[in-house]
């Protein structure tokens, strides 16, 4: 961890419950974070076989997104919403996470273009095996309610 700080999903991500997916944050460097699921019968988008395997998209972007928060924390900025704007060949060696299981998902980040445009390789594993990869695009506009005002146009 750099600087020995510790935070939580909830510091880093402007996502609240139930679509706060994340459990927490395990460790993280200047370039890459890994954090932790652990998937519960109360988990968001869990039936009684697990939860859709589609969904580590979704735990793969909020663990790059909590690398982009801890940035902005650092800079004395408030974490900002950054959108998932493309994921290149995500592919899941199972159908469903089964309940108990506890996911570490990695974000390794492959390219920054002035701070807006990033993109992460990653990968979940349970335990030392690798159950998914992908690699990840995201875009973070400086101030969300303008980009939104520019796309409604």
């Amino acid at each position: 961890m750099i600087l020995g700080l510790a935070y939580t999903p909830a510091q880093l991500l402007p996502q609240t419950a139930p679509m706060l997916l994340l459990d927490g944050i395990s460790d993280y460097g200047a370039d890459w974070l890994t954090a932790t699921v652990t998937i519960r019968r109360d988990s968001f988008l869990c039936d009684e076989r697990g939860v859709p395997a589609w969904a580590g998209i979704e735990y793969i972007a909020q663990t790059a997104a909590a690398w982009a928060g801890i940035e902005a924390h650092q800079a004395g900025r408030r974490p900002g919403v950054a959108l998932l704007i493309g994921t290149r060949r995500y592919r899941c060696a199972v159908e469903r996470f089964l309940p108990t299981a506890t996911l570490e998902i990695h974000a390794q980040l492959v390219m920054l273009d002035n701070d807006a445009l990033a993109a992460f390789d990653c990968e979940i594993r349970t335990g030392k095996i690798v159950i998914a990869t992908a690699q990840i695009k995201a875009y973070r506009p400086p101030d969300i309610q303008v980009f939104l005002k520019e796309q409604a146009r």
